[in-house]
């Protein structure tokens, strides 16, 4: 069985602009509990300003699904 997702760094700002919608979409205050139990939830919305200044030293994961990116997980500098 083929894997449908081409996990990736973020390559465009257009990728970094579905991210901050699928943010928005998994906000803790918008999902049900049962949503948030089933699936998951995030805390923490960016802008784009910030989320490109962050991309710049560590680009964000990104799992996308045809042109729609429908999963990421931040990148974090070490120490």
């Amino acid at each position: 069985m083929s894997n449908p997702y081409n996990v990736r760094a973020v390559q465009s700002r257009s990728e970094l602009e579905q991210v901050l919608t699928l943010q928005r979409r998994n906000l803790k205050q918008v999902l049900s509990p049962e949503e948030m139990h089933s699936q998951g939830f995030v805390t923490v919305a960016h802008d784009l300003p910030t989320l490109e200044a962050m991309h710049a030293l560590a680009p964000s994961i990104i799992a996308p699904h045809g042109s729609e990116v429908v999963a990421y997980a931040p990148r974090s500098l070490s120490t």
